[in-house]
């Protein structure tokens, strides 16, 4: 579905949104190359579209929302086809580390979580630009946070770039909380 409306002056153009009782979910069809990345772990089924609520009532927070899902599944999707990713590698490097998928949701304040998170992205030194994260460390960190790995059930309340930008807290236990956002 494509939405159109006009606010004033501008129009916005937002596909992959569609209203239900109140509520805006986001649908999008998956590509049959990336079906795989989307795998039912209980069932074991790869569907073929993508199909959750976007938690607003909002039209224009909506749109928001479905730009920043539609962004991060087409690089998700375009690493995958590239052969830059693979969520194997994601969920192995989880498991080395002693941490299931979600943990960084669930205890984002726990040392195991925050020097994960440190050595996922690299540490650096605080005068320094933070580095942008690869493909396969952003769709590590998304398991983390998300425990899926396309985020169907929720995304991670502050996105890798987004974090990469923001100044460093010196606090070890509050690296991730220190930022104004909560996960």
């Amino acid at each position: 579905m494509v939405l159109v409306y006009e606010i004033g002056a501008i129009r916005v153009m937002c596909q992959h949104i569609e209203p239900k009782k109140n509520r805006w979910y986001y649908r999008r069809r998956i590509p049959v190359y990336c079906r795989e990345l989307h795998r039912d772990p209980a069932t074991g089924k790869k569907p073929d579209q993508i199909y959750f609520s976007l938690k607003t009532s909002s039209k224009t927070e909506a749109t928001k929302l479905a730009v920043s899902h539609t962004r991060r599944l087409d690089a998700l999707w375009m690493a995958h086809r590239n052969g830059n990713i693979d969520p194997k590698i994601s969920l192995a490097r989880l498991e080395a580390a002693g941490l299931r998928p979600g943990d960084g949701k669930a205890y984002p304040d726990l040392d195991p979580v925050t020097d994960f998170v440190d050595d996922l992205l690299g540490r650096y030194d605080p005068h320094e630009e933070r580095p942008l994260p690869t493909p396969q460390q952003q769709m590590t960190y998304d398991i983390l946070m998300t425990g899926q790995v396309h985020g169907r059930s929720a995304m991670p309340a502050i996105s890798i770039s987004s974090w990469a930008s923001c100044p460093r807290n010196p606090s070890r236990s509050n690296s991730l909380n220190g930022l104004g956002t909560s996960l």
